[in-house]
């Protein structure tokens, strides 16, 4: 009988767009506040078989990383009650670990905790209409914005968030990011900031309260007015003095950023606090944990090219409470950092 040999491992590169293809960066983001109650999930209440519909148009969807905006773990941060789990299944329905992988919040004050899984190499290839299930096991339990020490079910505004980040593939290419231009020729290349401040000054409920029904969202805009602008991340600020200590913004809003074209980047609007790439992997006390921004240095692969003369279009939704202790509006500044680019030949 002949001997079957298999061939030796090659390195293969991860996150390459093959010929004939274009990759659009998109968010599928699920609204874990359906699940899940501010009292958290015991061991014995497992959330099984959820499912993300992937309900665009792309050939392939493929996932680069899972993160998490809104969670807290339910007991105390020394790890007495078991952690809650997270299990993700292919898109035949097959799980892709042994067993659930542990969620460990980490956080720098008592304003709220959050969890980055790390980028998946390779990626999780899910055909057109097929979709994304995982199981939630364990203790979990979800942030909330209004007075920490009375929940209301009608004004306080729930928070829990998991994102599904990575690309949309498509057979043929569409005009929406065209950075095969930018792969031949001499350009003048330097560091830039297009830098926005907006007043968050409206709640998340219309009137203050549930039965008035989520506000809208609005509407803003950065021109990019000289060179052709590559966006690598985007960083968020505000008033210090009202975001807490650490000055770090998590829940004031959530954003859903467009591309060039104006298509949504995400499904839904997407918590700051994931987006932010102030948010760090090390928190103030040295523990590992924190947010790896969806949106952060490196994320966007290929890069995000935003034409001289279009927009860098975005949209807010409020998740101010009219409970929260600090009133509105807020001062959010945004910081869309990358590259200007200029041809030479």
């Amino acid at each position: 009988m002949a001997r079957r040999y298999t061939k030796a491992y090659e390195p293969v590169r991860q996150y390459c767009t093959p010929a004939g293809y274009r990759d659009t960066h998109f968010i599928y983001v699920f609204d874990a506040t359906q699940l899940i109650d501010v009292s958290g999930v015991s061991s014995t209440n497992n959330k099984m078989n959820n499912a993300v519909l992937l309900a665009g148009n792309e050939d392939q969807f493929l996932l680069r990383g899972i993160d998490f905006a809104g969670f807290t773990q339910i007991g105390p941060i020394d790890k007495t009650e078991e952690p809650g789990g997270f299990w993700l299944k292919d898109a035949n329905g097959r799980y892709r670990s042994s067993s659930p992988r542990p969620l460990v919040f980490w956080t720098t004050d008592a304003s709220g905790m959050a969890l980055s899984l790390v980028s998946l190499a390779p990626e999780i290839a899910y055909p057109f209409g097929s979709q994304i299930y995982f199981d939630l096991v364990g203790n979990l339990g979800l942030d909330y914005n209004g007075n920490s020490a009375a929940y209301s079910p009608t004004q306080s505004v729930r928070l829990g968030q998991i994102l599904f980040r990575g690309v949309r593939r498509y057979r043929h290419p569409e005009p929406t990011n065209d950075w095969d231009r930018y792969k031949s020729g001499n350009w003048l290349v330097e560091p830039y900031s297009y830098i926005q401040t907006v007043a968050v000054d409206w709640t998340y409920y219309q009137g203050g309260v549930s039965t008035g029904g989520v506000a809208a969202l609005q509407n803003y805009s950065v021109v990019v007015d000289s060179w052709d602008f590559e966006l690598d991340e985007i960083r968020v600020s505000g008033n210090i003095a009202d975001l807490g200590a650490d000055g770090v913004i998590k829940d004031t809003a959530a954003m859903v950023l467009y591309d060039p074209a104006k298509v949504a980047m995400m499904n839904a609007p997407v918590s700051l606090q994931a987006i932010n790439s102030a948010n760090t992997q090390t928190t103030s006390t040295g523990a590992s944990g924190g947010m790896a921004p969806v949106l952060g240095r490196g994320a966007l692969t290929p890069p995000m090219i935003y034409p001289r003369g279009s927009e860098i279009y975005f949209q807010l939704q409020s998740l101010l409470s009219d409970l929260d202790p600090l009133s509105s509006p807020r001062d959010i500044t945004f910081e869309f950092r990358g590259k200007r680019r200029s041809r030479l030949t």
